[in-house]
């Protein structure tokens, strides 16, 4: 997301608002304009926290952990431009 090009669209009103977790520079810093834009939520990024969020975490930790053993797929994966598969041992 561009953040600049999203706070000039807020506050020119040609997106009506925004609710946000995630922000460019985690945390969101003290002289943020989105801190004071009306139009804007802001919410802390913690789904950690979620119901049942413990047992999901190990189910997919124990079904990747049979897919690396196995030579499965593995769930959930996401690659960037830094971090690329490394070749298997």
């Amino acid at each position: 997301m561009d953040e600049a090009a999203l706070v000039k669209s807020l506050e020119a009103g040609s997106i009506a608002g925004a609710y946000l977790d995630v922000f460019e520079h985690e945390p969101l810093p003290a002289d943020s304009t989105l801190w004071r834009l009306p139009n804007v939520i802001l919410s802390p990024h913690d789904s950690a926290s979620c119901i049942d969020n413990a047992e999901r975490v190990q189910s997919i930790f124990k079904q990747n952990a049979e897919c690396f053993v196995n030579g499965g797929n593995l769930a959930n994966v996401v690659w960037s431009s830094i971090a690329q598969p490394a070749a298997r041992l």
